[in-house]
């Protein structure tokens, strides 16, 4: 998601979703916020860091679903994209955090507000994207 940018900059709009939709959104929405990477960072850093944040944040059960959704809708999208460059390089941005999210499922079990309950059914999102990513 984005920064919030303009005058206030991501404090501000933190206070703002705060103010909406209470601290607990506030909290999931900061914590699954991406930090912006510097202009002259490689993709490799730029990749690390996004693997060292989302590695950082699922381990929140609640903040982890928000992420987990995210990726699921971005990662599990790149099989309508024409194959070139950019569904390359999406997919080694994204293939590398199947075992953090497979991680992160392992350990929160049954803590998940899951409706229905069933944390395999997010496991065989993570399998299936996998599989599409290669």
């Amino acid at each position: 998601g984005g920064r919030g940018g303009g005058k206030g900059g991501p404090r501000r709009a933190l206070d703002r979703v705060a103010a909406t939709f209470g601290p607990d959104v506030a909290r999931i929405v900061g914590a699954v916020t991406n930090e912006p990477v510097p202009a002259a960072a490689t993709e490799d850093e730029a990749q690390r860091a996004y693997r060292d944040h989302v590695a950082a944040v699922v381990g929140d059960p609640q903040v982890f679903l928000v992420k987990f959704a995210d990726f699921v809708d971005n990662a599990g999208s790149l099989r309508y994209m024409p194959a070139g460059e950019r569904r390359d390089r999406l997919a080694r941005k994204y293939g590398p955090l199947v075992p953090t999210f497979r991680a992160a499922l392992a350990a929160h079990g049954d803590r998940l507000p899951l409706a229905g309950g069933d944390p395999a059914r997010l496991d065989r999102h993570l399998t299936k994207i996998a599989a599409r990513i290669g």
